[in-house]
């Protein structure tokens, strides 16, 4: 099983050990998956993520990357037409384990989750403004969300 992570920086760790995601574009395209995991990414929204001033050859470069992750996870990477997605179940992300305990607001599962918080989400990362609206309710500045 392969487990992901970005309460913290970027991690993908199988059976237990780190999986190397070489190079910062490959990392972010990464990220950017797993913030709307198991859904179809456009990759136009991905090369707006990648690239300050895109490249002509910005969607071959998104093919390498998205392949060089593809040997790294296998086939939970797709494509699909103009889309990308990463399929994840729910325990394999910490970002879908932590909303899935927090739903349920009783203490146990509260503090089950505030333990999958290993910083700021990301934070080996350059912030990208196209992440905010997925990583607005967690906090910039490494503390953990509290629990109300």
């Amino acid at each position: 099983m392969v487990s992901f992570h970005v309460l913290g920086p970027l991690e993908a760790r199988a059976a237990g050990r780190p999986v190397r995601i070489s190079g910062r574009k490959p990392r972010m395209l990464l990220a950017t998956l797993l913030l709307d995991a198991n859904h179809l990414v456009g990759a136009d929204h991905l090369v707006d993520v990648l690239w300050e001033r895109p490249p002509r050859s910005a969607h071959a470069n998104l093919r390498t990357y998205a392949s060089s992750l593809r040997s790294e996870l296998g086939a939970r990477i797709r494509a699909e037409g103009s889309c990308y997605l990463i399929e994840v179940a729910h325990d394999e992300l910490d970002l879908l384990t932590f909303e899935r305990l927090v739903a349920r607001r009783d203490p146990e599962s509260l503090a089950e989750a505030l333990a999958l918080w290993r910083g700021v989400p990301l934070s080996d990362l350059p912030d990208h403004p196209l992440w905010t609206r997925r990583l607005a309710p967690f906090p910039r500045y490494g503390s953990p969300p509290r629990a109300s």
